[in-house]
């Protein structure tokens, strides 16, 4: 491995992980532009074709090409189809993965597990000084925001663990202050989803963490970091994390929800089923995804479809591309962790197994209620953390069709 190789892996996994919480939204077009570059490098060096035979490539490829069709399919003028390079992200993870895998070896998966640990205190770190320095009560930089911070630190303090497993003895305790950190960022900022999200996520990792026959250290080790987390939280929460209390109450009992955003909320998704049902096979576009609610929305609700989206990733797809955004969606969620499980079984298989399972589980919980893919920051976290974790975590690399000759002339073995 050259130190080029490694330089190229180190940025990409910088502006994945620790630079996300601080630079925010400018970080993934920073790291668009960066696979752009290397695309078009690659693709002199290799071929196009070579490169899209990376494990996952052709994935990404084909929801991207599925979204751009049906956006034109059901367009009612050419900008609409404009839409579809929201997704652009999905034709760079070639490149990253290419770079990433260059870089790959037996000790990647515990730099991936320091990088998000690392990561994860930032984020914690960014929340603090929202609250303090910037007297944001939603405990975010201007950067960020607070639901993108609370989101991207929980899936940080899910990556983290990877480095428990990696570990023995003391050395893996400061790994569990990702999740902890996460914990308290979502108090911080009140990202109710969230927190509504961290308790499946802990179940997922309670059994990465258990296999092996390891179940009583795991199952204490998780007890006593929720408690700790717990106690926490609770004297950093916010009245939007204690008012979840209320709404679930009145939404077992039938009544009306008075929590604003919950109401909102249940309105787009009722006028996002009918919108759908009006056009199930392509969609309406993304051009069209909150003004085909319309017809739906009572007059006093009709403010809520100036809104970006839908609150709701599944429904984004249904009402934008149909049948059509389901079956992408689905296939965008369950491809990497196929990709993983159809990977060779080197001694970092498991981690790339639960990576990708807490990346897809991450963004489908947080995707019920908020936004995951369609904007730049989280399309392109989600492509470059499925990059890194196929691609980097391996003991040797994966690239067959880019392998520079050996010294015989033929290529060297992945």
């Amino acid at each position: 491995m050259s130190w080029r190789d490694r330089g190229l892996a180190f940025a990409i996994l910088a502006l994945t992980l620790p630079m996300m919480p601080v630079t925010g939204l400018v970080t993934p077009y920073i790291l668009d532009v960066f696979a752009l570059l290397l695309l078009i490098v690659l693709a002199v060096r290799g071929g196009l074709a070579a490169l899209y035979r990376a494990p996952g490539a052709v994935l990404f490829l084909a929801v991207f090409v599925v979204l751009l069709v049906s956006f034109a399919l059901s367009a009612h003028q050419v900008a609409d189809v404009r839409y579809a390079f929201n997704f652009t992200a999905f034709i760079l993870y070639a490149p990253l993965f290419a770079v990433l895998t260059a870089a790959a070896g037996p000790e990647a998966s515990r730099n991936l597990a320091r990088l998000a640990l690392v990561a994860a205190l930032i984020g914690l770190a960014a929340a603090i000084v929202g609250r303090v320095v910037f007297e944001n009560p939603r405990a975010s930089l201007p950067t960020i925001g607070p639901l993108r911070l609370a989101n991207t630190t929980i899936l940080f303090g899910m990556l983290a663990l990877i480095g428990f497993a990696c570990e023995t003895g003391r050395r893996r305790l400061p790994y569990l202050l990702g999740p902890a950190s996460a914990l308290m960022v979502i108090a911080l900022t009140g990202a109710r989803g969230a927190l509504l999200a961290s308790a499946p996520l802990a179940l997922l990792a309670l059994v990465f963490l258990g296999r092996g026959g390891r179940w009583k250290w795991a199952l204490a080790t998780g007890i006593a970091l929720l408690a700790a987390g717990g106690v926490a939280s609770m004297g950093l929460a916010s009245d939007r994390i204690l008012s979840l209390f209320g709404i679930a109450g009145h939404i077992a009992e039938g009544q009306t929800v008075s929590d604003p955003a919950t109401y909102v909320r249940l309105t787009l998704y009722r006028g996002a089923l009918s919108a759908f049902l009006d056009s199930p096979w392509i969609g309406h576009g993304w051009a069209r995804l909150m003004s085909s609610l319309t017809v739906h929305l009572a007059p006093a609700d009709q403010q809520y479809a100036s809104f970006p989206h839908l609150h709701d990733d599944m429904l984004d797809f249904a009402v934008s591309a149909g049948v059509v955004g389901i079956i992408a969606y689905l296939a965008l969620i369950a491809g990497p962790v196929i990709v993983a499980l159809r990977s060779v079984k080197d001694s970092q298989y498991a981690n790339r197994v639960y990576g990708t399972l807490a990346l897809a589980a991450t963004y489908v919980l947080l995707g019920l209620t908020d936004l995951m893919f369609g904007f730049a920051y989280n399309t392109t976290l989600y492509v470059a953390t499925a990059a890194i974790l196929l691609g980097y975590c391996r003991d040797q690399p994966w690239r067959p069709a880019l392998a520079r000759p050996a010294a015989g002339g033929r290529a060297a073995h992945p």
